[in-house]
């Protein structure tokens, strides 16, 4: 279940635009097969600056959380860079005339035992799920 944050989005930017991105970039994510994510695993979250002065001139997108797999290869960790970049690009179009430069990169990923997730089950209890 990799995150992905965002930076450098200006404060300005429409809600439903930010919504739209969000399916677009989780649909990006998901697009890459040998991947196996679904769009619904993928979270993005943009994380509020602190300095409204040049926002928007560069778009960072951070991914964190993605499980190591044998498949996981150098090139299909690329094609996911691209996936994600190709997305922020097109928004960038769209939304940031003064964007100049689109960056994504894996800040980490993590080994499938080094995570613990419980959800709520529909009677109210949260149980562990279990990994595989």
């Amino acid at each position: 279940m990799p995150i992905i944050q965002v930076l450098g989005l200006p404060p300005d930017v429409p809600q439903p635009a930010l919504g739209k991105l969000i399916r677009h970039i989780q649909g990006g994510v998901s697009d890459v097969p040998v991947l196996g994510i679904p769009a619904n695993e993928v979270f993005v979250f943009f994380p509020p600056d602190l300095v409204i002065e040049n926002l928007g001139e560069e778009l960072i997108a951070q991914i964190s959380g993605l499980f190591e797999r044998q498949e996981r290869t150098a090139k299909v960790l690329d094609d996911l860079r691209h996936a994600i970049c190709a997305q922020l690009a097109m928004f960038a179009q769209q939304f940031l005339p003064q964007c100049r430069t689109v960056e994504v990169y894996i800040v980490s990923t993590i080994k499938p035992d080094e995570l613990t997730i419980y959800e709520k089950k529909p009677e109210g209890a949260f149980l562990q799920v279990k990994l595989e």
